[in-house]
């Protein structure tokens, strides 16, 4: 008994010491991968190879390598894909209450499962914009400074990420809009069906358009095997996110629940890199 005691004490002490042992709820899972993913596990410092089945968590941080495509499925019903060269941090994944990402760069759909609780929302942030649905189906876009989104189906409410910048907008289906750094949504404008199509067929961002995935190689544990290259040893804090949040918000957006820690006073920090803060450091040689 003695001995039991012992270890039982031993663990509770190591996970005191080390929170990062303590098992974090798992928000989604890989569900189709064509080329190659990496993610970075809250508080990590490299990068592990995506696998199918590989579960996710909240904090962590994905990103698909060049000509590679990639399907999320998460514990709200909805799916994401991501096409190459996209970074995405998940920072929460809630039926009832909030699912809520970053997104640094590329291209995004995100087919939402509908919110039948009024305080269940998604929403996406980016450096220039900050959309928000209740359920729907949307693409974002990334080119540098400039944010596009694309609603395929639904409703999507879009304003700067800066909460002083005014001017939001709706955007119905097959309508998009583009924000721009220190600038409103620009007015919606219709696309095309095939327009839409198109876009979902070129980035591989439908479980049809990505292709055939390769066999399942995954380990005993459900888990990929880490990444030999590219990895790095930049210290945790150069992933931090900005702490200058603002609670202030408009009153025409609160249908989609844009609220505390939404959007922001000043534009988000960016670091030597002119990458945002929370966004991981480059590989090396990139």
């Amino acid at each position: 008994m003695r001995k039991v005691t012992s270890h039982i004490l031993f663990l509770i002490l190591a996970l005191a010491l080390f929170p990062s042992l303590t098992l974090a709820a798992n928000v989604g899972k890989v569900k189709k991968l064509v080329g190659q993913a990496h993610i970075l596990k809250d508080s990590a410092l490299k990068w592990d190879a995506l696998k199918k089945g590989y579960p996710l968590n909240a904090g962590d941080i994905v990103r698909t390598m060049p000509r590679s495509t990639l399907m999320i499925s998460l514990k709200d019903g909805s799916v994401l894909f991501l096409a190459e060269d996209t970074k995405l941090k998940i920072k929460a994944v809630s039926e009832k209450e909030e699912s809520f990402f970053s997104m640094f760069s590329g291209k995004m759909r995100a087919v939402v499962r509908k919110r039948v609780n009024k305080r269940s929302k998604f929403k996406v942030r980016t450096r220039t914009a900050l959309a928000g649905v209740k359920g729907t189906d949307f693409i974002i876009i990334i080119k540098k400074d400039l944010t596009i989104v694309v609603t395929y189906e639904g409703v999507v409410a879009v304003s700067n990420v800066i909460e002083s910048i005014a001017g939001e907008v709706t955007l119905k289906q097959n309508y998009y809009t583009e924000v721009a750094r220190n600038m409103p949504p620009t007015e919606p404008e219709l696309l095309t069906p095939e327009e839409i199509e198109d876009i979902i067929n070129d980035n591989g961002l439908s479980e049809e358009a990505m292709g055939e995935e390769p066999e399942d190689d995954l380990d005993d544990t459900g888990m990929g095997t880490p990444v030999e290259t590219p990895t790095f040893d930049e210290e945790a804090d150069d992933i931090e996110e900005p702490d200058e949040f603002n609670d202030v918000i408009t009153d025409s957006f609160d249908d989609f629940g844009f609220g505390d820690d939404d959007r922001v006073a000043t534009e988000p920090d960016v670091n030597d890199s002119g990458s945002l803060l929370d966004e991981p450091p480059p590989p090396p040689n990139k």
